[in-house]
């Protein structure tokens, strides 16, 4: 949970313990307030939203209402509604009174998480330069920084963090073990790194290795030496850490972090021209609960170093098992799709060889009809994937290759609806068109190939577009056709 939530959670835990206070009055006032405050502990946050918005409106002169206000704002942000966050601290900044540096923070905070950067840094530099005795002063310099990171501007992020007299070092000069102390470290670690500057990015993170930190900065500042380490061509020591990586990973109980700290290691494995090893570490992250990117990124790999050694067949068998075990992972579409080409490879580079038993396409099939299979089980299972249009070209040349020239033609129509602006749709156009003039039909969707098409692919459109009004009897000189041709192929993809 966010550690700006749980201190706002500790704000209201002392509240509504805090006996004889005004807060536990036996008055309708305070117990509407209590009540919004209770969902708001309980993560009922759609509740406490509405319920707080009601406190306000009923009760307009309660000295409750910035807080009331606070809280509102910050349900909204669980909520992932920025803008209504935005909005509401936006318009009610005039009524805190106090509690203006509150509420630039959060503001602030609102921006941040909305990808705002450029207004998120400005807000929180105005709660540093307006309210530098603020208990937030520190945390919103921190915040400030993050984001001019998250906008590449590393210079101005050292230049913050190392600034003499600026908020992040007075603090680290005097308390060097707050939490928002070592963030600010580790973000600096960062923009070195960033900037190539890495012996300073050493230098910043080794003193914090003496430190006693909590288990997502403690993950954070060995991933950081890890990658300090390989960016000085340190490969070797990089991989000795990766063990510690992993093992703070684990302490973290983040799943996300695990599945980052394997596809480091397997990235090093990779440097090091250790292959196999890579392989074997890349298929932690195809598990259950690894984030659907990180799955991707195993799969993808895993199929490019299988096929750079020429081991298809091991390839395509771990994306079976991975299919077999998580039919319904975040990248099983991904999956289905990789499987299916790798069927189709193998029957380009051998047609008549048969695939070896048991395995989830059926024994004894050739790599055609498991290929097909594949394709046809990505378009019906995850019919809204980006990847359908790509499963649909890949299919329509499986049934071009066994002469279905109809079959070929649906497919790769239905590739054509579904591609974007690509190299592979203007293959699909063109293979619809092929697919036409097989079916002795005219061949118009030849004409909406676009720039996009290779020389190669170019010169055979227009021997179709030739071949097709040869075919018609209207062998119509060729001047006539070509500037229409020419343009197509130089005109952009109307939207």
């Amino acid at each position: 949970m966010n550690r700006t939530v749980l201190s706002r959670w500790w704000l209201l835990g002392s509240m509504l313990l805090a006996g004889g206070q005004a807060l536990f009055a036996a008055s309708a006032e305070d117990h509407a307030f209590s009540a919004a405050a209770e969902s708001f502990r309980g993560t009922f946050y759609e509740r406490a939203e509405r319920e707080f918005a009601d406190f306000v409106q009923k009760y307009p002169a309660s000295p409750h209402v910035p807080e009331a206000l606070l809280f509102e704002a910050e349900a909204r942000l669980e909520l992932t509604n920025y803008a209504g966050a935005i909005d509401l601290l936006s318009t009610r900044q005039n009524t805190v009174g106090a509690r203006t540096d509150e509420y630039l923070f959060w503001l602030g905070e609102a921006y941040l998480r909305k990808g705002d950067y450029p207004q998120a840094a400005n807000t929180f530099s105005n709660l540093v330069k307006t309210f530098q005795s603020s208990p937030r002063a520190l945390e919103a310099g921190v915040q400030e920084a993050l984001a001019f990171s998250r906008l590449g501007d590393w210079g101005l992020v050292s230049q913050l963090l190392q600034e003499t007299n600026g908020v992040f070092q007075a603090a680290a000069r005097t308390n060097a073990g707050d939490e928002h102390v070592v963030r600010g470290y580790l973000l600096l670690s960062e923009a070195q790194l960033a900037s190539q500057r890495y012996q300073a990015a050493e230098d910043t993170l080794l003193p914090l290795g003496k430190r006693v930190l909590n288990p997502t900065n403690t993950w954070q500042w060995q991933y950081l030496l890890c990658r300090v380490y390989l960016a000085e061509d340190r490969a070797a020591v990089a991989l000795e850490n990766t063990s510690n990586l992993l093992a703070t990973a684990a302490h973290t109980a983040q799943p996300a972090l695990v599945a980052e700290s394997f596809a480091f290691k397997a990235g090093v494995l990779e440097r090091l021209g250790r292959a196999d090893d890579a392989i074997a570490t890349y298929t932690n992250n195809l598990a259950a609960g690894v984030p659907a990117t990180r799955q991707r990124q195993a799969l993808l790999r895993i199929t490019q170093l299988s096929l750079g050694d020429n081991k298809l067949e091991d390839a395509a068998r771990t994306l079976e098992r991975f299919l077999a075990e998580y039919p319904a992972a975040g990248a099983a579409d991904l999956a289905w799709l990789t499987l299916g080409e790798l069927r189709l490879k193998q029957y380009a580079e051998n047609p008549a060889a048969a695939a070896p038993p048991g395995n989830i396409n059926g024994p004894g099939t050739n790599s055609l009809t498991r290929a097909m299979a594949c394709f046809d089980t990505l378009t019906k299972k995850f019919p809204a994937s980006p990847l359908v249009g790509k499963a649909q070209l890949d299919l329509g040349w499986c049934h071009w290759s066994s002469t279905n020239a109809a079959a070929s033609q649906t497919a790769f129509q239905a590739a054509v609806e579904h591609l974007p602006f690509s190299p592979d749709l203007a293959t699909a156009h063109f293979k619809l068109a092929d697919a036409e003039f097989l079916s002795f039909r005219n061949s118009p969707r030849c004409r909406k190939s676009k720039r996009t098409c290779s020389n190669r692919l170019f010169t055979r459109l227009c021997r179709q577009v030739w071949r097709a009004k040869i075919w018609r009897r209207r062998p119509t000189p060729w001047r006539r056709y070509w500037p229409r041709i020419r343009m197509a192929f130089t005109r952009p993809a109307r939207s």
